[in-house]
């Protein structure tokens, strides 16, 4: 990373919260954070999946669909606000989403390490 950050500009883009985010940048960026041009957390962008037999897909085409949105990007004043307002790809999976309990179940687990636990111990108890 600090060769990285010595050479080039370098920004942090992520889909993840910023309370998630901000804790990872204070422990492994430890006197390199403030050379980060850039912490866009929160943001995200969910391209439609890859299908090797689909021979007419120009998603990542020079004038395709990826390249369009990120030209937009290089123009834009609030990258984040750019963002929300040109999805493209499939929808963020939301409380709509037809599998929504299955999605909820995983992010209840990652904010409550306990959720779906059975109490027996384990070799990381205190």
């Amino acid at each position: 990373m600090k060769f990285c950050l010595e050479r080039f500009e370098v920004g942090l883009w992520s889909s993840a919260m910023d309370r998630n985010v901000e804790p990872i940048l204070d422990n492994i960026m430890i006197g390199l954070r403030k050379k980060l041009v850039f912490v866009w957390p929160n943001t995200g962008v969910f391209p439609p999946a890859y299908k090797v037999k689909n021979n007419i897909d120009t998603f990542l085409d020079a004038k395709g669909e990826m390249h369009e949105f990120l030209e937009g990007l290089v123009d834009a004043d609030d990258v984040p606000t750019h963002v929300k307002r040109h999805l493209f790809g499939q929808p963020a999976i939301t409380n709509t989403h037809k599998d929504w309990d299955y999605y909820s179940k995983i992010i209840r687990a990652v904010e409550d390490p306990s959720f779906g636990c059975s109490d027996y111990e384990s070799d990381y108890s205190y």
